[in-house]
């Protein structure tokens, strides 16, 4: 009889999951700990889209690494700058909690993310939002509201940064930058990051989001301190709490 109950759970728990959110795999996840993955990292990049670059300019600064038996995604940039995203299905309001692992080893020399020219980050983590939807046209050049965590070479912790670009009056983006890491006091350390978007974004921009997110992104980049820097990345999950 016990058996026959766990296997219920789990059923349970699988029809729970697929309904929220579709993703490609699971690993370690119970209904108990209400944990849904993005990326673990085992299995390549062949499920991530590439921005601005072909696949092979972007395998030259993301790459997948082991360690022991834990697989992981590194980031080398010399004077690069190549964002990588993944498509989502996020029911934000049922699984309002982001957590990911990240570990720098190098930051970029004289980054400033205010700073125009200057705006260079070790390692960032962005949470996309459609502002609308326009039919046929690439996920690169939709209209977008994004918040970018960030572990900045030199600003400090929690420092909020706007950013917004227009063209011919109408806006194509507005994000929010937010300093979580800073600086080299934790180089090489794995560093667990657990945030709640739905509360960043009313503190980023003043209201709720109206729309779910569509897209995790990750960035580390050196194009403009003409420079490098390496991250690594793990571990990318929504919670419920």
């Amino acid at each position: 009889m016990k058996s026959f109950n766990r296997v219920i759970k789990v059923l349970l728990c699988l029809i729970i999951v697929k309904g929220i959110l579709l993703v490609p795999h699971y690993r370690n996840t119970q209904c108990r700990t209400k944990v849904i993955p993005i990326e673990y990292f085992d299995k390549g990049l062949s499920s991530w889209n590439i921005r601005d670059a072909t696949r092979r300019e972007a395998y030259r600064t993301y790459s997948i690494k082991q360690e022991g038996n834990n697989r992981f995604l590194r980031a080398t940039s010399y004077r690069s700058s190549i964002q990588i995203a993944k498509r989502v299905n996020w029911h934000l309001s049922s699984f309002p909690v982001l957590s990911w692992q990240w570990r720098v080893h190098r930051v970029p020399r004289g980054a400033n993310e205010q700073k125009r020219g200057r705006n260079d980050s070790a390692a960032a983590v962005y949470v996309v939002f459609l502002r609308t939807e326009i039919p046929y046209v690439s996920w690169r050049y939709q209209p977008i509201n994004f918040i970018k965590y960030v572990w900045s070479t030199s600003l400090p912790t929690m420092r909020v940064i706007n950013k917004i670009k227009k063209k011919i009056g109408a806006t194509l983006y507005e994000g929010r930058f937010i300093v979580l890491q800073s600086g080299k006091e934790k180089i090489g350390q794995w560093i667990t990051e657990r945030r709640n978007v739905i509360r960043d974004y009313r503190m980023a921009f003043g209201k709720t989001p109206e729309k779910n997110p569509v897209l995790v992104a990750i960035l580390t980049d050196s194009n403009d301190t003409k420079s490098s820097a390496i991250a690594d990345y793990d571990t990318i999950v929504i919670k419920e709490k």
